[in-house]
C-alpha cells in the first residue's frame, strides 16, 4: 500500500487492511496474554503504566469476572463479565490513544450525583480516567458498585476470572471494507 500523506485520513479499505495487519502482528493464533501484550505495546510507556494500573484495580474490584479482550487496531477494550459473552459484561475499560475510559453498562440508569458519566448512549456511558487513582474515588466507586448491583450478577469469592481473546478473526476483520477497486 502506498504511503499515506500526512493529514489525509485513510479510506475504509485502508483502515480494514490496517486492522487486519494488526491482527497478524499480534498473532491470530497467539495466546490471549500475548495478544494483550501486543495491544499494550501500541502505547507509550506512561500510557502502558496507566493501563496496567487501571486493569489491576479492576481485577481487584472484580476478581471473579472474566476479562474479554477486543483488539480494534488503534485501541483495545477489556470487558468484565462473569460469562464469556459480552452481553453479560458489567463494565469495561478502553485503552485509547486519548486515554483510558471506564465504560459502565446501564450507565444512563445509574445514579450519578457527581455528573461523572459522559456520552449519550442508551446502554452505556463512560468516565474518562485521567489518573488510575480515579477508579478508587468515591464517585467512580459508587458508579461501579451501582453497575454491579444493577446487573444482578453474583460475584463468587472463590472464582478467579480468566483473560479471553474475543477479537474477531483476521479473515473476518479483513472483510470490513470493500475490495480495492482496480484503476
Amino acid at each position: 500500500m502506498a504511503q499515506r500523506k500526512q493529514g489525509v485520513k485513510p479510506n475504509r479499505t485502508q483502515r480494514a487492511r490496517s486492522v487486519a495487519k494488526g491482527a497478524v502482528a499480534a498473532g491470530s493464533d497467539a495466546s490471549p496474554q500475548a495478544r494483550l501484550q501486543a495491544c499494550m505495546e501500541k502505547f507509550d510507556s506512561n500510557k502502558q503504566k496507566a493501563i496496567r494500573a487501571v486493569r489491576a484495580r479492576m481485577r481487584k474490584r472484580l476478581p471473579a469476572a472474566n476479562e474479554l479482550l477486543y483488539d480494534y487496531g488503534r485501541f483495545f477494550v477489556l470487558a468484565y463479565s462473569m460469562a464469556e459473552h459480552p452481553k453479560d459484561a458489567i463494565a469495561s475499560i478502553a485503552a485509547r490513544p486519548d486515554g483510558v475510559r471506564l465504560y459502565l453498562l446501564h450507565g444512563p440508569r445509574l445514579p450519578d450525583p457527581e455528573k461523572l458519566l459522559r456520552g449519550s448512549g442508551t446502554q452505556v456511558r463512560y468516565v474518562s480516567l485521567e489518573k488510575p487513582s480515579m477508579l478508587a474515588s468515591p464517585g467512580v466507586e459508587a458508579l461501579l458498585a451501582a453497575a454491579i448491583a444493577f446487573s444482578g450478577i453474583e460475584m463468587p469469592e472463590s472464582k478467579r476470572g480468566v483473560l479471553v481473546d474475543r477479537t474477531p478473526g483476521q479473515k473476518k476483520r479483513s472483510s470490513l471494507g470493500r475490495a480495492p477497486r482496480s484503476r
